[in-house]
């Protein structure tokens, strides 16, 4: 069963009181957390430790800590003014001490004073940048202060902080509060004063609580790492009210904000200013660099840094202050390294920090190397601190208390130590400062356990796997770094993946991510084509340029089309993506301009190229880039999609076969044009909203002999009407009329056409239908039902119709409409196509559910069922009674097809899903197909474990594509264009 793993989470015990741990190094001191440094004695009370030097005192029988400040009760605002001064003091020389949070690599790991070591962040605020001196310059109350892991939000509060504790900024504060989310686990407090009360180790909260409220208005808090909030946020939304009339500056992880929330600080719209925190700017990383390189280091990685296509590609990795410096040691290292994929890059730069760390100058040394003795000690403990994180990884856990694992991970390098100097009684925590070298750790562990078992899967962890595939998706890194990791047995994860490979496919840039890292050979490539996406460069990630532009895209670009996986491809110039010219691309789509008028156009192979007229600049440029078009000889058809009609107005329409014209002048144009030459056109789409060319449609026609397609959209106030003989109707045909009014022909004669798709319900058009014989009829209810009426009892269309598609309106409630489908002797394929959000229940009367599935059809298909999930529950729901407990409905094949469906809808959808499923196990269906145009939507449905892989088969395609599709869905991809994903569910058939 496919399924998210639950996976059980460990709990860190931690010991404050530990005795402080000093490892010696080679001659140098190395310490932890609670370490001893320059006879700063860690783990005691700083008050026990600093009394004398807190406040100047006066009086040597007097003791300023405000622990052991007097009893009397504060009764005049002389001793308020009093109090306050003391705790200002007392917070600024806390302040004073901030650090960096440091690593064992940098500095030998010593301390790092922020006032030494601080470079300024990279803040913005929509769109403009943000110097940290104003962040409180405008009345704003609420700052909220987003930015990813590893981007120094945490490290910002400790330098305003710092700064105000030095009187450097911020001095409008009378008080600085900072409260960590972290420490509100498990703490019973009524609200922030006495959760801070409780943090910062005050004996006399009653006291404090006086001093902080008559400072309301002129008092900051700080609420750290709002991401972090426990999962029972009852027991603690209320220290999360903070008094309006202070001062409030919440820091959390970029897309962790929701914008509806009944906590105020969880509701993004509760905020007056929210800025971005985005690392260190470009321009800043050489000022961090010199604080802990020598010069030729730095100036080789800035040059690694602007050339090198790989660190280009990951520039928001080096965003982290961190990561640069990682870099900065890997050159120090190697001098002039190499990174051919991220895999390679965290392997070099983790057993760099390691040899850093442990001071060994073992140029073999590899964790990542089985044969290597020196280093397996070492890859043995990283292995075994991972598998912790394999099983914190859903709770995003990035923050570990002090212990002998943390404390051993933090001495090899591989995490910051933090201490919490603002609390009177100081802790110590750990943390893996950015969220991709978590994710490279997990794959680490990972790898091992799979080797172990002999390069095979066990259940737990394919539903491991899974989980972080469909909950994270091409957001994560884990997958990549897996099947970098696992090197020429990556193989062996295709192979036994491929079940659950449409997890993959509909995930185009986890997709191409996992294929960067592989260093699979050609013969093994084959093996991967399963998990390709079926429309390709929809869009394109930043890291993955390199990728995009090697020969290894090309070939799977190739591999897909030749296995009929792609079928759609989006191109720019500007990406430089290489595709292959040896292999015929169905369909290429572009945005015509000058930029796509390149030599690579040129040889690429083309069934069909959609070129999208809509940012032409002047006529000039519309016509080189139309002749420049026309001219290549190896693209088969030409699609011209126009939205621009100012600059195309001249170009000639010659070599087009497919014209799709959205823009009413330019559909006047076109009309013009067709009335007076011959042309070439075999499908043409027109939507005018202009009523001066109406009059002329029908005089096209004659110049357009080779038309087999015509759509027409009125978007005009007029009534329009359409004489079907104009078009010469012709069993090939198909006739696409919307907010236009069919009428009788003159003549006697009967018409021949393959698809009719017309919205118009008057009796007019009802008339003129039955003088037309097709095999495919789209219209609504209404007119079915006004078809009827008529009563043409001897029309051919009875025999000839095999796929009817309703368009569902109020009309759908009368029974006769559903009753009258079993006049059609031939028909296959009954489509509903609902057309707005709507809670009738269309379906809800017995005798209208008893009719639909009494016919003797193939094909059963619902379009945007998001728009009546309660109708479409219940007949589905209805179709699995008929199917196990009557066995009375014969239909072979369902299909659903899901529009802007939110998750909400497809969390009441997953019932219908299950029904229908429950029928293809039971050997009732033979498919179940869930379609969406955007692929997003199908990890959500996956989320739904309602699967079950080892029963259910899933095949991802284009649908439209196959040849038992319904012409409807042809209709789309052929004439259309649009794409929409399929995933068809069948039954695992067993020798």
């Amino acid at each position: 069963m496919l399924s998210i793993m639950c996976v059980k989470r460990y709990d860190f015990h931690t010991n404050e009181e530990q005795s402080p741990l000093i490892v010696e190094q080679s001659g140098t001191r190395r310490y932890s957390g609670t370490q001893e440094d320059n006879g700063d004695m860690r783990g005691q009370n700083i008050v026990d430790q600093t009394s004398k030097y807190l406040v100047p005192s006066t009086n040597a029988s007097r003791d300023h800590s405000l622990q052991n400040s007097t009893e009397n009760q504060l009764n005049s605002d002389q001793q308020i003014e009093h109090k306050t001064q003391e705790l200002q003091k007392k917070l600024k020389y806390i302040y004073n001490k901030a650090v960096l949070p440091h690593v064992a690599w940098l500095k030998k790991g010593k301390e790092l004073p922020i006032k030494e070591y601080f470079v300024p962040f990279q803040l913005m605020s929509s769109g403009s940048n943000v110097v940290l001196q104003d962040l409180f310059s405008t009345d704003a109350k609420r700052i909220l202060l987003e930015g990813y892991q590893g981007y120094g939000k945490s490290t910002l509060c400790y330098k305003i902080l710092n700064d105000w504790a030095s009187d450097t900024l911020f001095d409008n504060f009378k008080l600085v509060f900072i409260l960590p989310i972290r420490n509100l686990n498990q703490m019973q407090a009524k609200d922030i004063i006495e959760a801070l009360a409780k943090i910062y180790s005050m004996d006399k909260q009653d006291e404090f609580r006086t001093v902080v409220e008559n400072n309301i208005e002129d008092t900051l808090f700080i609420i750290d790492g709002l991401d972090e909030l426990p999962e029972d946020l009852e027991s603690i939304k209320h220290i999360l009210s903070v008094d309006a009339k202070s001062i409030l500056l919440v820091t959390c992880r970029t897309g962790s904000m929701a914008s509806t929330n009944s906590i105020e600080l969880l509701n993004k719209k509760n905020y007056n200013k929210c800025i971005e925190i985005h690392g260190i700017a470009t321009e800043k990383r050489k000022e961090f660099l010199e604080k802990f390189f020598p010069t030729e280091v730095i100036d080789t990685v800035m040059t690694n840094l602007e050339n090198d296509p790989l660190l280009i590609s990951l520039n928001e990795l080096f965003k982290c202050p961190l990561f640069l410096g990682l870099l900065g040691i890997a050159v120090d290292e190697k001098k002039e390294p190499i990174f051919t994929t991220k895999t390679d890059l965290f392997k070099q730069i983790i057993n760099c920090a390691i040899k850093l760390s442990i001071d060994t100058d073992n140029e073999e040394f590899d964790i990542f190397d089985e044969k290597c003795m020196s280093a397996n000690g070492f890859s043995e403990f990283v292995r075994g601190f991972s598998k912790l994180l394999v099983t914190s990884l859903p709770d995003k856990k990035s923050v570990f208390a002090n212990d002998k694992f943390t404390h051993e991970m933090h001495r090899l390098g591989l995490m910051t130590c933090h201490n919490e100097i603002y609390t009177l009684r100081e802790k110590t925590y750990y943390e893996i400062f950015h969220a991709s070298l978590t994710e490279f750790l997990v794959a680490f562990r990972l790898v091992a356990e799979f080797r172990e078992n002999n390069y095979t899967f066990d259940k737990n962890f394919v539903e491991y796997i899974n989980a972080v595939v469909v909950e994270k998706g091409s957001s994560s890194l884990i997958l990549p770094f897996l099947i970098g990791l696992l090197d020429d047995k990556a193989d062996d994860f295709f192979v036994q993946m491929a079940p659950f490979a449409t997890i993959y496919s509909s995930q185009e840039i986890l997709a191409w991510s996992i294929m960067f890292e592989s260093t699979l050979k050609d013969e093994s490539i084959e093996k991967f084509k399963r998990f390709l996406p079926s429309e390709v460069h929809q869009s394109e990630d930043s890291s993955l340029k390199p990728f995009y532009e090697s020969s290894k895209h090309a070939e799977l670009i190739k591999l897909g089309i030749e296995s009929r996986r792609i079928e759609y491809i989006h191109y720019s110039p500007n990406s430089n993506v290489k595709l292959p010219s040896n292999v015929t691309i169905p369909v290429l789509e572009i945005d015509a301009n000058n930029e796509i008028c390149t030599e690579a156009l040129q040889n690429l192979n083309v069934r069909n190229l959609l070129s999208k007229f809509g940012a032409i600049k002047n006529k000039e440029e519309a016509n080189n880039v139309f002749n420049f078009l026309t001219s290549i000889p190896s693209i088969e058809r030409h699609t011209f999609k126009l939205t621009n009609v100012e600059n195309f107005s001249n170009c000639p329409l010659e070599n087009i076969q497919n014209l799709i014209c959205e823009d009413s002048m330019a559909a006047e144009k076109i009309i013009s044009t067709l009335q007076n030459e011959e042309k070439k056109i075999e499908k043409l789409q027109l939507v005018l909203s202009n009523s001066s060319s109406l009059g002329n449609i029908k005089n096209i026609f004659n110049h357009i002999s080779q038309l087999t397609f015509f759509h027409f959209e009125n978007k005009t106030k007029e009534n329009i009407e359409f004489d079907p003989q104009h078009f010469a109707p012709h069993e090939e045909k198909s006739l696409v009329l919307h907010n236009v009014k069919l009428t009788q022909p003159q003549s006697d004669q009967k018409w021949n056409l393959h698809y009719v798709d017309i919205d118009d319900s008057s009796p007019e058009t009802a008339t003129a239908l039955t003088s037309i014989t097709m095999k495919v009829l789209s219209c609504s209810t209404r007119l079915l039902y006004t078809l009827h009426k008529i009563e043409p009892r001897e029309w051919p269309g009875y025999e000839s119709i095999e796929e009817i598609v309703l368009k569902v309106d109020d009309s759908a409630l009368k029974p006769q409409v559903w009753h009258n489908l079993s006049s059609y002797k031939n028909l296959k394929t009954l489509a509903i196509y609902l057309q707005k959000r709507s809670n009738k229940q269309y379906w809800g009367i017995d005798e209208i559910q008893e009719s639909i599935l009494s016919l003797p059809i193939t094909n059963f298909i619902i379009w945007a069922v998001e728009f009546n999930v309660q109708s479409v529950g219940a007949f589905c729901s209805k179709i699995k009674e008929y199917m196990l407990e009557k066995n009375q409905c014969n239909y072979e094949n369902i299909t659903l097809f899901v529009g802007d469906a939110t998750e909400e809808d497809l969390a009441e959808l997953q019932s219908v899903f299950a029904d229908l499923l429950q029928c293809v196990k039971s050997d009732k269906l033979k498919s179940v197909s869930i379609c969406c145009a955007n692929v997003s939507i199908w990890p959500i449905v996956l989320r739904q474990q309602i699967i079950d892989t080892s029963v259910l088969a899933i095949e991802h395609d284009v649908c439209g594509s196959k040849d038992y599709d319904s012409y409807t869905s042809k209709v789309h991809l052929r004439e259309y264009l649009k794409i929409c994903n399929r995933f068809r569910i069948t039954k695992i058939v067993t020798m």
